[in-house]
């Protein structure tokens, strides 16, 4: 394969077959639009055709995974829902296989009231994010399945936990642990969505990437890490 880094661009001009071309999830939609402040629309790219992958530390994602049930258990019983869940293996780690550009996991539908289920856990010092508002990566997150799964209204339920928490995720006292749900309606993203499909078609089956900024720690680290794993003078 090779790859080519001018200037402040990445692009790979024989050897795709090693490279992939990921699709647009929830948790991309916002990075892709600019607006994730930890990520960048470079980083997106990076990771979506395979030259780079963010490690996520285990114990996130193993709290994630235990509190899932129970968060949804808790909106079930204050909203009185019935909550449709979906086996990752089963669909293939994505809701929406029939879709060429977008696509990703839903925790929950409710099918009679058309609504969408989100879980979060996040640690409990980021509760002032959580304030009166949803964050903007999550926010587009929800809307983007809420408009490809024809659905009318979102319902977070956001589990605040403790350091502790990640050290032994199995044995989490769900009970005296903060649980806030909040209700959003959905709201029309269609604009976004074409602008994403645009910047979709224009690097990622390009694999040419966006412009990265070496004024940004994020963006030289992958591009230094990218020079690494693929022998890059």
């Amino acid at each position: 394969m090779e790859i080519q880094i001018q200037e402040n661009e990445i692009k790979v001009t024989s050897g795709f077959n090693q490279l992939k071309q990921k699709k647009i999830t929830g948790t991309r939609l916002a990075t892709i639009l600019g607006l994730n402040k930890f990520n960048s629309p470079f980083s997106a790219w990076t990771e979506m055709i395979g030259l780079y992958k963010p490690v996520i530390p285990d114990q996130y994602l193993k709290v994630g995974q235990v509190l899932e049930k129970p968060i949804i258990k808790a909106i079930e019983d204050m909203y009185d829902f019935n909550i449709k869940t979906f086996d990752k293996n089963e669909i293939k780690f994505d809701n929406f296989k029939d879709n060429p550009i977008f696509g990703g996991m839903v925790d929950g539908i409710d099918y009679d009231r058309k609504t969408l289920i989100e879980i979060k856990t996040t640690n409990v010092k980021n509760k002032r994010y959580w304030n009166n508002q949803v964050p903007i990566e999550y926010w587009y997150q929800a809307q983007l399945y809420c408009e490809l799964a024809k659905l009318e209204e979102i319902v977070f339920g956001v589990c605040f936990i403790e350091d502790q928490d990640y050290k032994n995720p199995n044995n989490i006292p769900i009970d005296d642990r903060d649980i806030k749900i909040c209700s959003i309606q959905k709201a029309d993203i269609r604009s976004e969505m074409q602008k994403a499909i645009e910047w979709y078609k224009e690097y990622i089956l390009t694999y040419k990437s966006p412009k990265f900024d070496f004024n940004k720690n994020r963006d030289m680290n992958i591009v230094n890490e990218i020079r690494k794993k693929w022998r890059i003078k």
